[in-house]
């Protein structure tokens, strides 16, 4: 028998797979969340009909720019992608395990693939920083023009829109009148317990004063009220701010490769 795949919306069987690698898969398993379950789509693989499912490419369209995720077995993979790729964008922003580079480039070209960490914290493990509660608050649509500003100066490249805001888990630290540090979850399940950080960014003129730490805690301690874990990614050249999540209890749990926009071959 031959490899296997199929499209599937089955929340709890992709749960079944994904919940044994909680942080490696966060971003996967959050999406499972119905809030964002109706951005993408999932395309399993597995060594035949009968087996286990090994593999799964996720595709979200919820941003401006489609995300391709990958996890589990190379070669169960390439039968998913090979099932999907006729669904699939012609330009994505890939997040794909360090693995899946020679298969997914069968699929589609990229110029140029960054070396990421995810980094995942479980409450037990979590190091409070002080927060400063005076300036750093909450977020909400009222501050969406702020952030816009912030990532358009400072991180064109976040992976932020603006309905990011409804739940309620945003945080930033306001200086001088302005919003100068920020951070957000891309992902949010109660149910799965899991979070994934993200868009953390502060603004050039106020770096070194651990600001990002402090916005990030603020967001922490909120999260973990609801949830058992928390992911982020991080590029694995910034030392800076890996020592910085490391402060807080973050530790290493998958090297991955991300990059875009990728083009699909003909």
């Amino acid at each position: 028998m031959g490899l296997y795949a199929k499209e599937t919306t089955d929340r709890m069987l992709l749960r079944q797979v994904l919940s044994d690698h909680a942080l490696r898969a966060s971003y996967m398993l959050g999406d499972l969340e119905p809030t964002h379950f109706r951005f993408t789509r999932w395309f399993v693989g597995s060594e035949h009909e009968t087996a286990p499912i090994s593999a799964i490419v996720m595709l979200y369209t919820g941003l401006r720019l489609p995300v391709l995720l990958t996890h589990g077995n190379p070669h169960a993979l390439n039968a998913a992608l090979e099932l999907a790729i006729d669904d699939l964008p012609g330009q994505i922003h890939l997040q794909i395990e360090r693995p899946h580079d020679l298969v997914m480039g069968r699929y589609y070209e990229v110029d140029t693939m960054r070396s990421m960490l995810r980094m995942g914290l479980r409450q037990e493990d979590y190091i409070p920083a002080e927060v400063d509660s005076e300036n750093v608050v909450r977020l909400g649509h009222q501050d969406t023009a702020d952030l816009m500003e912030l990532y358009g100066t400072t991180y064109p490249d976040a992976f932020f829109e603006p309905y990011q805001l409804e739940h309620g888990f945003y945080y930033g630290t306001r200086r001088d009148g302005r919003l100068v540090s920020a951070a957000g979850t891309h992902v949010f399940s109660e149910e799965f317990k899991i979070a994934a950080v993200g868009n953390v960014v502060t603004h050039p003129e106020y770096r070194g004063k651990q600001l990002a730490t402090t916005t990030v805690s603020a967001l922490l301690n909120v999260l973990f009220e609801k949830v058992d874990a928390v992911a982020l990614n991080v590029a694995e050249e910034n030392t800076s701010a890996r020592r910085a999540f490391e402060n807080l209890g973050f530790k290493e749990h998958l090297r991955f490769l991300e990059g875009g926009p990728a083009i699909r071959r003909h």
